[in-house]
């Protein structure tokens, strides 16, 4: 019999979705924008690579979702990470599928799929669900692909092996957790957020100087495939905007006071009107205002790390 599996839309960061609802429900919280607690919305890292030019997470999604699983409590026999691919395989081959899927990653996208578009996305975040075994492998959802697919054994390793990082492993039928008040999350995830906004201001690639990065890499004439990407990335940062609004003016979790709430809110709202310009700017292939308004993005940018520096 086919086990059920969860529909996902296909937005890149499903398989982080996924996760973060099944810890907050076995938790039994309510939370709003979980994803705040990844750290990942918070900071972009300006890249560049022969003329490809990029404003990837500073976390990747390897990193998230250990963060948000120390922030939660989760024991970490459920969020295992494993350098040893071999011994990896042999653990999924003995999970026990009739009571748990795993959620593994981060694989190739590039190689799962030969996905031409695979250059838009950080690199660690592309994770699968396996849901049961298949004659010569697994069945996996893959929630940018088909959500019901056969992978044999060797084709699992080759993903796996693509990306010569740690993987983890998330054991999706019963995550056990610790005995963990909403007020030891929010110190927990203000800990790591402090640790991260210290790593940005060292830096010198990552958040206002990053974004200034970008603005000097722009030449007289944008290419089709750079603007496309450009597009891209500044869609990925209105998403980030929105998560954390969420996650600070909305959500009962965040211990932040009023007055620190509107700052928040302002400064995400102001970026987010800079960053409708630049898409509007981008098909107009107005450079001199993409570059104006990238440096108004800078500023904003060095602000609202100020912001998250007082929480």
């Amino acid at each position: 019999m086919i086990s059920p599996v969860k529909q996902f839309s296909g937005k890149s960061n499903d398989s982080l979705e996924y996760v973060a609802e099944a810890i907050v429900q076995e938790k039994g919280m309510r939370m709003v924008g979980t994803d705040i607690l990844t750290l990942r919305p918070f900071f972009r890292r300006y890249e560049k690579k022969s003329k490809i030019q990029t404003l990837k997470p500073v976390v990747s999604l390897l990193e998230g979702m250990k963060c948000m699983g120390k922030c939660l409590g989760i024991h970490p026999a459920f969020m295992e990470e494993y350098s040893d691919y071999d011994l990896l395989i042999d653990r999924i081959k003995s999970n026990p599928f009739d009571r748990n899927s795993v959620v593994l990653g981060p694989l190739s996208k590039k190689v799962m799929w030969e996905r031409v578009d695979s250059l838009f996305y950080d690199n660690q975040s592309y994770f699968i669900t396996i849901v049961e075994r298949a004659k010569n492998g697994f069945y996996v959802h893959d929630p940018e692909g088909t959500p019901y697919l056969e992978l044999d054994v060797e084709e699992l390793r080759k993903n796996i092996e693509a990306i010569p990082v740690p993987k983890l492993l998330i054991h999706m039928g019963k995550i056990e957790k610790k005995q963990i008040s909403m007020d030891e999350v929010w110190c927990a995830f203000l800990e790591e957020l402090k640790t991260r906004i210290k790593d940005v201001r060292d830096d010198k690639c990552a958040g206002a100087d990053g974004l200034t990065l970008l603005y000097g890499d722009i030449g007289e004439k944008i290419r089709s495939s750079e603007k496309m990407r450009l597009y891209y990335n500044f869609i990925d940062i209105q998403k980030a905007n929105q998560s954390i609004k969420e996650g600070f003016v909305w959500n009962q979790m965040t211990v932040v006071s009023e007055t620190m709430k509107h700052q928040i809110s302002e400064k995400l709202d102001q970026y987010n009107l800079v960053i409708g310009s630049l898409l509007v700017e981008l098909i107009q292939e107005d450079i001199q205002k993409i570059k104006k308004n990238l440096l108004t993005c800078a500023e904003i940018e060095e602000g609202m790390l100020e912001l998250y520096s007082m929480l």
